[in-house]
Parts: structure tokens; sequence; C-alpha cells
């Protein structure tokens, strides 16, 4: 995510000498391609960085132990990368987000052959007296962190439960975003997922020291 605060900081810039340069704001309309999306390049800018600044403080609050920011977390991302037939993506409008942009990865890729589940994008950390909880892989761990091209890290699938289901990054965000408050409550979850909760199909048993 530097990347994206660095190019944000570049676009302002740029829309600033623009405009020292006398350009008009029709000059500064930029449009993405797509039927009926244009925007003026400084609010394009302005609306980056406050995303950006949004994520910035999501993940603050979630590191400090508030889980339920990742509803939150969930509908900036979605702001920022999903794109739909209707509307496209901050960041494809700012001309930062291809299908081949490289994004990292640190997920744990996963084996069809492996019948156990795999939750991919987190580990179990086990605390003496407490049990185990799933924490955030972040470096990768024993998986090294890769680059691959956006669509392969946002489409592909990232995690799989006990059921076989398969969870791609674009299916975590947009259920959290969509589903459970990010931006809408839905009390008709997809079964998938709301078996998903409900059972915790990602968990292995772990006792504490005492069990």
């Amino acid at each position: 995510m530097e990347y994206l605060v660095r190019h944000a900081v570049r676009l302002r810039r740029d829309a600033g000498t623009r405009s020292e340069q006398g350009s008009t704001l029709s000059e500064s309309l930029y449009d993405s391609g797509r039927p009926g999306v244009v925007h003026a390049r400084d609010r394009l800018v302005r609306d980056l960085a406050v995303q950006m600044e949004f994520l910035r403080r999501s993940c603050q609050s979630y590191d400090d132990g508030f889980e339920g920011e990742a509803c939150r977390l969930a509908v900036t991302l979605r702001v920022l990368l999903h794109n739909t037939d209707q509307s496209a993506a901050l960041l494809t409008q700012a001309e930062m987000l291809t299908e081949m942009t490289l994004f990292a990865d640190s997920s744990q890729p996963i084996d069809p052959k492996n019948l156990l589940p795999n939750p991919a994008l987190v580990i179990m950390k086990v605390t003496a007296g407490r049990g185990g909880a799933y924490v955030p892989r972040l470096d990768g761990g024993a998986w090294p962190v890769r680059l691959v091209p956006f669509k392969q890290w946002w489409d592909e699938p990232v995690s799989k439960d006990t059921a076989g289901n398969l969870w791609s990054r674009k299916d975590h965000v947009r259920t959290l975003a969509n589903k459970e408050g990010g931006a809408h409550v839905d009390p008709n979850l997809d079964p998938a997922y709301e078996a998903l909760c409900l059972s915790q199909r990602f968990r292995n048993a772990v006792s504490d020291a005492g069990g």
C-alpha cells in the first residue's frame, strides 16, 4: 500500500502543477473509458487520499483489537479494488490498477490433493491458558511473499473450509461489505458463508495447557 500512497501524492502534486499553469476544469476531466464515469482529476486525487486514510485508520483499529473493523476495511477495499459492469474501482479510475498490476501475495497455496481446510491468509496463534486464535499471516511465514497479477490475487481461491468451499479475496471482501454490516446488513446470508460463520469451519480444535 505504500506504493499507492506515493502514487496518490504524485497525482496530487501533478494536479497542483496543472492548476498553477491555468488549466481549466474541463481539461482536468478524467474518463475511465466506461460510459458515464467522468471525474475531475483533483476530485479523483482527493477521493483516493480519503480512502487510503480510511484504510490506514481501519488497519490501526483492527490491530488494536477491534475485529469488527474488518467490515469497514472490506468496504474501503471494495471501493478501491472492485470493478463491475456498472462502476469502476477507484484505483482503476486513477489508472493505477489493471489486471496485470502486481500485488504482494502472502497466502499459503491451496493444495487440491489436501482434504484438510486451508485458511491460507491467517495462521493459528496459541496462547497458554487461552487456547488459539487466527491472526494475519502478513510476512508469509513458511511461504515467501510473492508478486502476482491483480486478477490472480483478487479472483483466485485463497482459503478452503472443511466442506470444500473455496473463497477468494473478492469473495471475503464482498461478503463482509455487502452482507455483514460493512455497507449493508443482509438477514439472508449465502448458505456457505452462514455455515462458515456458525461452524467456524477454518478452526482446528486447540486445547489450552490444562486440556
